[in-house]
């Protein structure tokens, strides 16, 4: 896999400019992300590793795709391979954690929708507002209170309601 491949095997939808970030600054997504397919030597050490960085792959797994895409054959990473592996694992744990995630979330929204659309409305419920007692007792309270702040007040006192 030459490191064109590499980076698209490991985009993840991300942009250059996304990637890039990923890198930490050590790749410049305007001058380096586009020129892949035109490198002339290997990438400097900061390079390869901030690569490894924003793709969540060993700094060998780079090289070797690195050398590839110069034409110098398959290099073997050896015994480096086993990190790239349990990266590799974390990676695809993360991301399924992630996904696992989504999905509860998705699942949590879905039933409350339908609590939603399953409710009475408000109209239904009741045939007009006054039916409800809680309502009467607020307002009977507020006509009383009002009267009590008139007298207090020496204002003309408000008419009392007729039942």
């Amino acid at each position: 896999m030459n490191l064109i491949e590499l980076v698209e095997a490991n985009r993840r939808g991300r942009t250059n400019a996304q990637i890039a970030e990923d890198a930490g600054g050590s790749i410049p997504e305007r001058n380096y992300l586009p020129g892949l397919a035109k490198i002339s030597n290997i990438p400097t050490v900061p390079k390869l590793h901030g690569i490894a960085r924003a793709l969540e792959v060993s700094p060998a797994t780079v090289l070797a795709a690195a050398a590839e895409q110069l034409g110098l054959g398959q290099l073997q990473p050896g015994e480096d391979t086993e990190p790239a592996l349990l990266g590799a694992q974390t990676r695809a744990d993360r991301l399924q954690a992630e996904l696992d995630n989504e999905r509860e979330q998705a699942r949590r929204l879905t039933k409350r929708l339908s609590n939603l659309k399953s409710r009475p409305k408000p109209s239904e419920s009741r045939s007009t507002p006054t039916d409800d007692g809680e309502t009467e007792y607020w307002r009977d309270h507020a006509l009383r209170y009002r009267q009590r702040l008139a007298r207090y007040e020496g204002l003309r006192p408000l008419p009392r309601r007729l039942n």
